[in-house]
């Protein structure tokens, strides 16, 4: 719990730190801020690391709806061989969901499914929650604040909290509208962020990014607690395993978290796409002629989806993407261009230094751990 909630306010600040150089240099992605301060060499050893972490995340949302969707199908639907196959599940949703959510250009289509997938993930962490306190198992395996076992979560921990690509690509779009935008400012304060600029635009950025985080290490923490406190000692890295699949409530979980997943891969995959279009001269990503951008879209999609139907373990492609790529992408780097940004005054080279060499410790520790295991 106390790692993490620390990471959650220390990827904040990063989250911070990141926005107010992209501002400053108008910058529409991550790989543009890293390429603009560190050049380019530096902007290739970056890029790596974002389609690893992002590559990562889409592998697991394949996996995550093979894991939930495919004991619904058998329960409700036909417990016929080739559809209760979750491969044959995992294909077909991705194929008539997934792929063309992955299609849309802009992160702000996606607003709507956004909001689908927060309420959806709410009533899991509730249910999570409810079933923990009432049906808890009478010793739970707690353990020590600091421990051997502490380690062990620091990679999917990293991998949790890492919102710093979308971000960066998320404040472009939000910049993008502002200055196409001809229209008078809407009186909708969800709106009138699309239509502020500078100090104001950025603080609005600052208090969602805040607002977000906090809901995220809130759920995380109750989720893990109750989590625990339901399946002991014999909890997978996907929760839900541990809940029985004749339980309404569970199963309507289940659901719930496959929809997350489907709708979250279009957010993980944009970034993704925009890094491999720009690696291949296309600067800024959106102009991309459309030929260009579909036959990306469906390279990625089909490279991500493969692995999927050949792994069952979640934890494991967390731990290593995590681990690879989460904390110096979302600590170091950060570090890194504050001591490579000549115009950047209002943080230290302390800060700077300080943020690199924890980023290296912490990608360390991670790397080992996920090796260990």
């Amino acid at each position: 719990i106390a790692l993490s909630m620390s990471l959650s306010l220390l990827f904040f600040y990063t989250l911070r730190i990141l926005v107010q150089i992209a501002e400053r240099y108008d910058c529409h992605t991550y790989l543009q801020l890293t390429r603009t301060i560190g050049g380019m060499k530096f902007a290739r050893f970056v890029s790596v690391a974002i389609v690893l972490d992002l590559y990562g995340a889409c592998v697991a949302y394949f996996i995550i709806i093979g894991d939930n969707v495919t004991p619904l199908v058998t329960r409700y639907v036909s417990d016929a061989d080739w559809l209760g196959d979750r491969r044959v599940i995992i294909s077909i949703i991705a194929i008539l969901v997934m792929l063309p959510l992955a299609l849309v250009r802009n992160l702000q289509s996606l607003a709507a499914s956004s909001a689908v997938a927060v309420v959806a993930i709410a009533y899991v962490g509730v249910m999570v929650i409810v079933k923990g306190a009432t049906e808890a198992k009478p010793d739970p395996p707690w353990q020590p604040i600091l421990s051997s076992q502490t380690t062990l979560a620091l990679p999917i921990v990293c991998f949790a909290y890492q919102v710093h690509i979308q971000g960066i690509s998320l404040f472009s779009e939000l910049r993008r509208g502002t200055e196409d935008s001809k229209e008078e400012v809407p009186e909708d304060p969800a709106l009138s962020l699309l239509h502020r600029r500078g100090p104001s635009r950025i603080a609005e950025m600052f208090r969602a990014a805040a607002v977000a985080l906090a809901f995220c290490c809130a759920l995380y923490t109750l989720v893990g607690i109750f989590g625990l406190l339901y399946g002991g000692s014999h909890v997978e890295s996907d929760i839900l395993e541990a809940f029985r699949h004749d339980d309404v409530p569970s199963n309507i979980a289940r659901l719930a978290i496959a929809t997350v997943a489907a709708l979250s891969f279009p957010v993980n995959s944009h970034p993704a796409r925009a890094v491999i279009l720009e690696l291949l001269g296309y600067v800024p990503p959106y102009d991309t002629p459309l030929v260009v951008y579909i036959g990306v879209t469906l390279i990625y999609f089909v490279v991500a989806l493969v692995p999927a139907l050949l792994l069952e373990s979640l934890g494991i492609v967390f731990d290593i993407a995590g681990a690879l790529a989460a904390a110096p992408l979302t600590i170091s780097i950060p570090g890194y261009l504050i001591l490579t940004d000549p115009r950047c005054t209002n943080h230290s080279r302390a800060e700077g230094w300080i943020l690199l060499l924890v980023g290296i410790v912490l990608t360390i520790v991670s790397v080992s751990v996920t090796i260990a295991r």
